[in-house]
């Protein structure tokens, strides 16, 4: 409001017209956002979309943003004097803080709520951003930029799929992935933008703007209402009242129940194996991919002597088919027949040996080519990995096991791009830190078709126990008849 009313004081009729007609708007959207409605015209489907559009908006300002890295490392090392390795610390603790924030945004999520959590990750990462764009001392800025903003960023982050996934069920996984295609849009946008802007209005002034930029998701977050209950819309019929007094009994046993699972669903999802297998070789794959990416511009501006704004277009291009390809996986992720985790072992291996033909690539042209067609395998990244963790923990335990998984992706995500930049300085190279990162994410490939195979084991268990006790109990009825 503060922002808004020096707009108004210094801007002229018509931009004021402009500025009004845009609040308004936004008011609506979060007006509309915490009126009722009701069960049936919320799940699968209706409001159940508007939250769908208000985690695009977040993914696109907070994995997005994240996932431009690339275009600050030169800048860091000129603005601050530093050397590659303390350049590529800001992206790790940026990392690790959105891991750090999977951990703490569990009991926030159920203390304050889905929306009021994005609030104070959104203010939190605004604040530390705009701090930031006036910090000299380099490792103040690794903190403040890098740490505190990944944290704000991540509590967002976090929240947004465990609302989709209780609107949907039929439809969660392309729900999932469209929100998911926040992400590739960000980068495309953001990536040649924040490389104009920092050309043009210098490196603290591009975050300065960006810091303005983040607060729309205060407007994101009110999108985002939990989804109704069925069990809080149960009507008594005058008829039948005892009957239906036992009804409502039974269900609010149930809710009971429900919310003690909730309350053991950390450790449940700490004691299950496969969990920690794929968490695991899913944060080896991603440290590889966030690392490859990091060094991608850097490698394109110095030893293939690629122009500063010409470069980022190659991010860009890879961002565009993304999008494509997150609405494919999207729809793939929700047929019966194809596995989802095998799904995703075969797109980490092509992404893999695309990412692995980048150090022999040594033209723009060759590059734009490479990234593109790896993009059309990225979209599995996003939101087919994120839902994984329901089909293994339940979605009751949704939210615990994406916050764990996302805080192991941060521990790795932290040490190899730090090792990267330490190869890069003594090499001199950038291709060094490409090919460390290509041989990470072939280990985290290999894992998550470990890990699939050991999930379709489980579930070939489950399903013979299940089919031996209705054997059993066919047997117990026809011997009492």
């Amino acid at each position: 409001m503060i922002l808004s009313s020096c707009f108004f004081a210094c801007c002229s009729e018509s931009e004021r017209l402009n500025l009004f007609s845009c609040l308004l708007f936004c008011s609506c959207f979060v007006f509309a956002s915490f009126c009722k409605l009701p069960v049936e015209m919320a799940l699968e489907g209706g409001w159940g979309w508007m939250v769908v559009a208000g985690a695009f908006i977040i993914n696109a300002l907070t994995l997005g943003a994240s996932r431009c890295q690339s275009v600050y490392v030169l800048p860091i090392i000129r603005e601050f004097h530093a050397n590659h390795m303390s350049a590529t610390v800001v992206s790790s603790l940026q990392i690790l803080g959105m891991a750090t924030a999977g951990v703490f945004s569990i009991p926030m999520m159920r203390k304050f709520g889905h929306r009021t959590s994005i609030f104070i990750g959104g203010l939190i990462g605004f604040v530390a951003c705009f701090l930031s764009s006036y910090i000299y001392s380099l490792p103040l800025f690794v903190v403040v930029f890098g740490g505190i903003v990944g944290f704000g960023f991540g509590i967002s982050f976090i929240v947004s799929p465990v609302v989709i996934g209780n609107y949907f069920y039929k439809r969660r996984s392309l729900a999932t992935n469209i929100a998911s295609i926040g992400g590739s849009f960000g980068t495309l946008i953001i990536t040649p933008t924040a490389a104009y802007m920092i050309e043009e209005f210098s490196f603290r002034g591009y975050i300065m703007i960006y810091a303005a930029i983040n607060l729309n998701l205060l407007v994101a977050g009110a999108l985002l209402r939990p989804a109704p209950s069925a069990n809080n819309t149960l009507e008594v019929d005058d008829g039948n009242f005892e009957e239906d007094q036992q009804n409502v009994q039974s269900d609010q046993t149930q809710l009971t129940e429900s919310k003690d699972k909730k309350d053991r669903g950390i450790n449940v999802v700490i004691k299950d194996k496969l969990f920690w297998i794929f968490a695991s070789t899913t944060a080896f794959f991603f440290a590889g991919a966030i690392t490859n990416i990091l060094f991608l511009l850097p490698y394109a501006e110095n030893e293939i002597r690629i122009p500063k704004l010409k470069a980022p277009l190659i991010v860009s291009s890879q961002a565009g088919t993304e999008i494509i390809s997150r609405i494919i996986y999207g729809f793939l992720g929700d047929v019966k027949r194809i596995d989802r985790v095998y799904l995703l072992a075969a797109s980490y291996f092509a992404q893999f040996f695309f990412s692995i033909m980048v150090p022999f690539t040594k033209t723009f042209a060759g590059l734009l080519a490479v990234r593109t067609f790896n993009g059309l395998f990225e979209g599995a990244n996003g939101g087919l990995s994120i839902i994984i963790f329901a089909d293994i923990v339940g979605i009751e335990h949704y939210g615990s096991a994406f916050g764990i998984g996302l805080f192991i992706k941060g521990l790795i995500g932290l040490a190899l791009p730090i090792c990267a930049g330490r190869a890069v300085d003594v090499t001199g190279k950038e291709s060094t830190a490409l090919w460390m990162s290509s041989i990470i994410m072939f280990i985290g490939a290999f894992g998550t078709l470990v890990s699939a195979r050991l999930m379709q084991i489980r579930r070939n268990e489950n399903g013979s126990n299940s089919t031996s006790g209705s054997v059993k109990l066919a047997e117990t009825s026809s011997s009492n008849q």
